[in-house]
C-alpha cells in the first residue's frame, strides 16, 4: 500500500490516520476489525480513488461514520470487482466491508478469521433478505454477491421453500450457511435435527431428561421426599442445550434445531 501511494500521490486523509499502520494486526480491535476513526479514513480514500461526490454513501460514512451495508456495498463493490483496481485499494474495500458487516450482522462476522488476516469478501457472509413483502426470507450471502443476484434469489429458492418449508427457512438464518450455494438441500437435510413446540419438548426429546425425571420420583419416594420438592431446572438445562445445537424459531412459531 505504501508503494501505491508513493506512486499515486494519495492526499492524506482528514482523520490524520495512516492507513498503513491501521490494518495492522496490534492496531485492529478485538475482534480483528479496523477501528471506527480508520474505517472512517478508508472510506474517505475510497471516495477520493472513486471520484465519488458528496452525496455518496460512502462519502456520507466518512463524514458522519454513519451508512447501511445495503447502500455502501453498491459503491464499493463497483471497486472490488474492477479489474483495473489496484490490489492496495481492494484490500482496504475488504477492511471497510468487513467491519461494516460485524456491526450489522446479528451475529457479528462469519467466519471467524485469525487476528490481522486481510478479509476476503468471497468468505464472508452478510445477513439480508431476498423478495419482496410477505414473500421476503432472511439469508446470509457472501459479501461480494452482486444485488442482481440476491434480488433473484428468492425465486431460486421457492422449490426448495415449498418442499421443505419452514425448517428449511429457518435454515437459511444460520450465519454459517451460504444461501446462494449449490448444495443446500442436502446441507439442510444433513444437518436438520427435528422442530419443537416449545422448550420442553425440545428438552425432552434432545436430553435424558425423561430419565432423569423418572430418576428423581423413584428417588423421592424411597427416602419419603414430597413431590415436587426435587425437580430438573428447565431454564439451566436449556442453557446446555442451546450450546450443543442451532435453534432458530421458525415462522411457524416452532423452534427448529440443527446440528452445529
Amino acid at each position: 500500500m505504501e508503494r501505491f501511494r508513493a506512486r499515486h500521490k494519495q492526499p492524506e486523509n482528514d482523520y490524520n490516520v495512516d492507513l498503513d499502520e491501521a490494518v495492522k494486526p496490534e492496531n485492529l480491535t478485538g475482534d480483528g476489525e479496523v477501528r471506527a476513526k480508520a474505517s472512517g479514513a478508508i472510506a474517505a480514500e475510497l471516495v477520493r480513488y472513486a471520484g465519488l461526490d458528496e452525496n455518496s454513501a460512502l462519502a456520507r460514512y466518512a463524514t458522519t461514520g454513519r451508512g447501511r451495508n445495503e447502500e455502501l456495498r453498491e459503491e464499493y463493490l463497483l471497486i472490488h470487482h474492477d479489474p483495473s483496481a489496484p490490489e492496495p485499494i481492494r484490500e482496504l474495500v475488504a477492511w471497510f466491508a468487513s467491519g461494516v458487516i460485524a456491526a450489522e450482522n446479528t451475529y457479528g462476522r462469519f467466519p471467524h478469521r485469525p487476528h490481522g488476516q486481510t478479509p476476503s469478501l468471497r468468505a464472508i457472509l452478510w445477513e439480508t433478505s431476498t423478495g419482496e413483502g410477505k414473500e421476503a426470507i432472511a439469508v446470509n450471502v457472501p459479501a461480494d454477491t452482486p444485488t442482481e443476484i440476491i434480488r433473484r434469489l428468492r425465486d431460486r429458492l421457492t422449490p426448495l421453500l415449498d418442499e421443505l418449508g419452514a425448517p428449511f427457512e429457518a435454515f437459511l438464518k444460520l450465519p454459517d450457511v451460504n444461501a446462494t450455494a449449490d448444495n443446500l438441500q442436502k446441507t439442510f437435510q444433513d444437518f436438520y435435527i427435528g422442530s419443537f413446540d416449545d422448550r420442553e419438548a425440545l428438552v425432552r426429546e434432545l436430553t435424558e431428561y425423561n430419565q432423569w425425571e423418572e430418576e428423581i420420583t423413584k428417588l423421592c419416594h424411597q427416602h419419603g421426599i414430597p413431590e415436587g420438592v426435587v425437580t430438573i431446572d428447565l431454564d439451566e438445562l436449556w442453557h446446555y442445550v442451546e450450546g450443543g445445537w442451532d435453534i432458530i424459531p421458525g415462522i411457524d412459531g416452532r423452534l427448529h434445531v440443527f446440528m452445529t
